[in-house]
């Protein structure tokens, strides 16, 4: 092969491989669309679905991560991690709903309970809203409902500040620094099953207590 041959060479070999580079650049975009296909922003989503979601966009990250245009991808579909409504808030205002209802003598959602209540006479009503609210009372200051509450809203900002962190190290070319992130982002939504816990414990116990009055007033008529 003579020098002039392998002057003409070298353009070609850069074009092949600028080629081939692209080709390997359009099939990795590919392989994360379809690993990432059915992830989507949903109104309402549990833990373990945050999580599953996490965990995938990790693999993507560890395995096309170095593709500028993965990354990118990755980015935006952060964004659909994040429910617009978190369980952990769900439950929350389910709760709180419960407790004003109590508070204010609102016995709607239990039929048998407003049924029973609008039968007894002003004193009878009287002492009972009394012994319930002191039984919900007690109930909420061992759960310390006010700290759960601050804990719930920690929660949910520190899961979008960590994705952001990661969107933001993807869209600077730090994959690396992005699984970091995305580890930080499945190990604190983990955290989230403890709260739910205590939340949905709360609840029951509101919904225990209204029915062991009610079966009191039963007993006794």
């Amino acid at each position: 092969e003579t020098a002039d041959q392998l002057r003409d060479s070298v353009p070609v070999q850069k074009v092949e491989k600028m080629l081939s580079n692209r080709r390997d650049d359009r099939q990795s975009l590919q392989v994360a669309r379809s690993v990432l296909s059915e992830l989507s922003s949903k109104e309402l989503k549990q833990s373990e679905a945050i999580i599953q979601d996490l965990e995938q966009i990790e693999e993507v990250i560890r395995h096309q991560g170095d593709n500028p245009q993965v990354r990118a991808f990755v980015a935006r579909k952060l964004r659909d991690v994040a429910p617009q409504v978190h369980v952990l808030k769900t439950e929350m205002e389910r709760l709180y709903e419960l407790d004003q209802n109590l508070a204010k003598e609102d016995y709607s959602s239990y039929q048998k309970l407003r049924s029973i209540f609008n039968q007894l006479n002003r004193d009878e009503k009287a002492g009972f809203v009394q012994k319930l609210r002191e039984e919900a009372a007690k109930i909420k200051n061992k759960w310390k409902s006010a700290d759960v509450e601050r804990k719930v809203q920690h929660h949910l900002d520190t899961l979008e500040y960590l994705l952001k962190r990661c969107a933001q190290s993807l869209l600077m070319g730090r994959s690396k620094d992005s699984v970091k992130w995305i580890q930080k982002a499945i190990a604190h939504e983990r955290t989230a099953d403890t709260l739910l816990k205590k939340i949905i414990t709360a609840k029951k116990k509101l919904t225990e207590m209204i029915t062991k009055e009610i079966n009191q007033i039963l007993a006794a008529a």
